[in-house]
């Protein structure tokens, strides 16, 4: 009697370099020991590294294909902050690199102080924002009103001026600190006092003839 021998075709182990895991399994998944005929070797980059070449291979007596390279995850490197500073400030940033962020003055932070590049390449939360500090509204004076340029944050004036028959004290321009703060007190609105010989000037405007009248009265 002649016997027959079937001989199954193995490719041999793939090498797993210092970056990277190699599995075995079947096209429907069932995992192997033995990579042989029509097994698929799976390459996994290890945390915090990623491929952008094909994962897998194919045994067909070799393996077809290349072994893949992983390469570092980066997150964004655009993290600059407006009126604000990140550090430490580098051209890439990788997995686990942490980044810490702050405000120029006159300006607060909100959001996270700090960012982490997860293994992912994404950052774990959302780049935060520099907000100018806000010295809100002043007391208006009695007999005043008042302007404000801009609003009432960073640098923004607050322009004051007093009704007719009142004189200010003070400065008329309040402008806000980087403390949040009004950087000057609060000026007055003094009454217009008459006194004994001096001189109260009213001036009256009548077109009479295109000519113009001055009356000047005298206490």
């Amino acid at each position: 009697m002649k016997l027959s021998y079937v001989y199954i075709l193995a490719c041999p182990y793939l090498d797993e370099g210092g970056l990277f895991t190699v599995t075995y399994s079947k096209v429907d998944g069932t995992s192997v020991d033995i990579p042989d005929v029509e097994t698929i070797a799976t390459y996994t980059c290890k945390e915090g590294y990623t491929t952008l070449d094909t994962t897998t291979r194919y045994c067909n007596s070799t393996w077809n294909g290349t072994v893949p390279t992983c390469f570092e995850s980066e997150c964004n490197s655009s993290v600059a902050v407006l009126n604000g500073f990140h550090i430490p400030n580098q051209p890439r940033y990788v997995f686990h690199d942490i980044v810490q962020f702050g405000c120029d003055a006159g300006f607060y932070l909100e959001g996270d102080v700090a960012l982490q590049c997860q293994s992912t390449g994404i950052w774990n939360s959302s780049l935060p924002m520099c907000r100018p500090v806000d010295c809100n509204s002043i007391t208006t004076p009695q007999h005043a009103f008042v302007h404000y340029s801009n609003g009432t944050t960073f640098l923004s004036q607050a322009h004051l001026q007093c009704e007719p028959g009142f004189n200010i004290s003070g400065s008329s321009v309040l402008t806000c600190n980087e403390t949040g703060v009004w950087a000057s007190d609060l000026p007055q609105c003094n009454v217009i006092s008459k006194h004994r010989n001096t001189f109260v000037f009213y001036l009256y405007m009548l077109i009479f003839d295109t000519k113009l009248w001055f009356i000047l009265n005298h206490y």
